[in-house]
């Protein structure tokens, strides 16, 4: 068909690196209608990892989607979708809802009665706020006597 004939030129003139967008937007939303359709499921999330880890740019959201792959956990209140996606996929509990509504993936899962999933969620949303380069007072109080004790002695 004609519309068939017109993308096969617009691939063919696509660089690769936009060839690499259009496949990892194409496994978002396929990994999206997974999670929307069987989010209750574990071996739903299995599907899921397994596809992010060989395509991780598929955890971004395409723009037309209301909710990305984290939202979908949280709406499940599927502890381990959740658990999955921040800590071997580093998805950013602090993301928005595309839709008008602005939710995070802790407002989603409160909303849908998931209190546990919505607490996990705050927690890692503050850790994430928090400055890396923020140091414990205990190493700060460390470097300060090192600091102290290599310092050359003052002149009298």
């Amino acid at each position: 068909s004609l519309l068939t004939h017109s993308l096969a030129r617009s691939l063919a003139r696509s660089s690769p690196s936009a060839l690499h967008t259009m496949a990892a937007e194409k496994v978002a939303h396929e990994l999206l209608t997974i999670a929307r359709d069987r989010g209750c499921e574990d071996s739903a999330w299995e599907a899921i990892f397994e596809h992010l880890r060989a395509h991780p740019a598929a955890l971004a959201r395409p723009a037309v989607r209301k909710m990305n792959l984290l939202h979908q956990a949280a709406y499940w209140g599927h502890l381990i979708g959740v658990k999955g996606l921040l800590d071997e996929f580093h998805a950013d509990p602090g993301e928005l809802t595309g839709d008008g509504m602005d939710m995070d993936a802790a407002t989603v899962a409160a909303a849908e009665g998931h209190h546990a999933v919505a607490a996990l969620l705050r927690e890692a949303s503050e850790a994430k706020a928090k400055p890396e380069a923020e140091a414990p007072p205990e190493a700060e109080a460390a470097a300060v006597a090192v600091a102290v004790a290599e310092a050359p002695p003052a002149a009298e």
